[in-house]
């Protein structure tokens, strides 16, 4: 069997209409706070959206490559835990893991979860993201 590469990278990085649209709906509930860059969705926005928390928490690059930007994060509304729970991923050189492991969550130096987040817990992530410097090489 012979594999198309060019399909295979078209399949996979290309989306449905309603995926389309339902990332357009997603980017105007975009906020910006110095060098981070996030979405925080309640169930009803998610609902408004046609999204689901899963959804919602995967689509967290659609604030990559915005200049300036060098953290972005998508916070969802958990119905199960009735907390928000988050995806961060960062720029090269923005280690934010450790912060990551504070708020009950983890990954690698660039791509975190936090999860069982408060309003107020995830106003003090963000500030804490604000205050991440580029690593030294």
């Amino acid at each position: 069997m012979i594999i198309n590469i060019k399909d295979t990278i078209n399949y996979v990085f290309s989306k449905t209409e309603a995926e389309y649209n339902a990332v357009s709906k997603l980017r105007k509930y975009y906020k910006s706070s110095k060098q981070v860059a996030y979405i925080i969705l309640s169930e009803k926005d998610m609902k408004n959206i046609g999204i689901d928390y899963n959804t919602a928490k995967n689509n967290v690059d659609i604030l990559a490559n915005i200049r300036g930007i060098n953290i972005w994060a998508i916070f969802a509304y958990n119905k199960k835990t009735k907390l928000y729970d988050g995806s961060i991923r960062s720029m090269n050189g923005y280690v934010i893991n450790a912060i990551a492991r504070r708020y009950d969550g983890g990954g690698h130096k660039c791509a975190v979860g936090v999860k069982n987040l408060k309003n107020s817990d995830i106003k003090r992530l963000l500030g804490e993201l604000n205050s991440v410097k580029k690593a030294l090489k």
